[in-house]
């Protein structure tokens, strides 16, 4: 929308907020949001539904109609919302298998394990075995871990600097 439209938008809903008594947006929607919550908590239990809907009058042919398509065109906004809601606020599954390399916290971990069986005179080749059977990983795994961390100049990917 133009500014200008949104402009009309927001003239329209403040006025129709003062003539609703109240003296801005932000006060209307604060008494609609206590309203609206107050009624939730009402209509969670089945049974209040039952007994508010017991008291009340019996609505015309015409206003029952009129009071089960609101019902409908509520509930399809309201799955819209929804949907909108999840779509924006829900990140997208990646699928597949985790990574058998880990995540990169284990990564960092299992380098720094082999760096310290390297540091007490173990070598390279049998610190990585040693570290792929206690991690329980295969061992052409815990090379490839260790060939990405070797690989890379700033280990930005394994949340590491050099050692």
């Amino acid at each position: 929308m133009k500014p200008e439209t949104v402009q009309l938008f927001r003239q329209a809903v403040n006025e129709g907020m003062r003539s609703l008594g109240f003296n801005n947006w932000d006060e209307g929607m604060d008494f609609v949001r206590s309203i609206c919550v107050k009624t939730l908590e009402r209509l969670s239990d089945p049974k209040e539904l039952d007994k508010l809907l017991s008291e009340a009058p019996e609505p015309s042919v015409d206003e029952l109609e009129l009071q089960l398509q609101g019902i409908k065109k509520f509930l399809s906004r309201l799955q819209n919302l929804v949907l909108n809601v999840a779509k924006t606020e829900i990140p997208p599954d990646h699928g597949g298998r985790p990574s058998v390399l880990g995540t990169p916290k284990e990564r960092v971990r299992r380098v720094q394990r082999v760096l310290s069986l390297i540091g007490q005179g173990v070598k390279t080749t049998d610190a990585i075995k040693r570290v792929a059977r206690a991690e329980g990983i295969s061992v052409s795994s815990m090379q490839r871990i260790w060939k990405m961390r070797a690989q890379a100049s700033d280990h930005s990917h394994l949340g590491v600097s050099d050692p």
